[in-house]
């Protein structure tokens, strides 16, 4: 595939459009995705929170590039970047989050294809190391999610994930962002942010906990 080329996919239906094709070629070949945008610049931004199951992104070498706002688990972790890169035999994707900072999220073929990690990591502050360090990770206060789970440990296979949460932390427990790399805990479950935003799309089986985990890169884990 070369460079330049557009793909536009969601749950069901991928559209892969040219370097060269105008917005006239482009524009009719959306309607399979319901939506009507009115140029380039609106296509690319209905990802960013109002059709979060699109994905919309250029090639550049063997890698799938989008932007987005938000975090969100859809499309980065989900059935639709799996099916997009396996089908066009690409490396992987890499996302761009703005934010208080640009972070820049590669997903490699691995763990787009569901295989499990054995290296995790966790973000947090530095004001936390010494007891981390005697203690081990721990739980010591309700989740600072409203609608997170609590008492669990939640990591990512993604070290750029951590770091985002990482910085999070530090504004405000104090210190300064530090992302720990860890061993994934034989009691991991699923993350509880995917099990409550990713099973909104209607193509990944929502009751398979191991799944979940796999595609999303996303872990819990409550501490022994």
């Amino acid at each position: 595939m070369a460079n330049g080329h557009l793909i536009v996919a969601d749950a069901t239906q991928t559209r892969v459009f040219s370097a060269t094709d105008s917005w006239s070629v482009i524009q009719p070949q959306l309607s399979v995705f319901s939506i009507a945008p009115a140029d380039m610049q609106e296509l690319v931004n209905l990802p960013k929170g109002i059709r979060r199951d699109l994905l919309v992104g250029k090639v550049f070498g063997a890698t799938l590039r989008f932007s987005a706002l938000d975090i969100g688990l859809e499309p980065l972790c989900s059935t639709v970047i799996h099916r997009v890169v396996n089908a066009h035999g690409l490396d992987g994707c890499s996302r761009t989050r703005v934010d208080e900072e640009i972070d820049v999220i590669y997903t490699p073929r691995a763990l787009i294809t569901g295989m499990m990690p054995t290296v995790v990591y966790h973000g947090t502050s530095d004001v936390h190391l010494p007891q981390i360090r005697s203690g081990g990770l721990c739980v010591s206060q309700p989740s600072n999610w409203p609608a997170g789970g609590r008492n669990h440990i939640y990591l990512a296979a993604e070290a750029q994930v951590s770091a985002f949460h990482a910085r999070r932390t530090a504004l405000r427990a104090g210190g300064d962002p530090i992302v720990l790399k860890c061993l994934l805990p034989a009691n991991w479950a699923v993350d509880h942010d995917v099990q409550h935003q990713m099973v909104l799309n209607p193509a990944v089986p929502s009751n398979d906990a191991v799944f979940l985990s796999q595609e999303a890169g996303l872990f819990s884990s409550t501490p022994s």
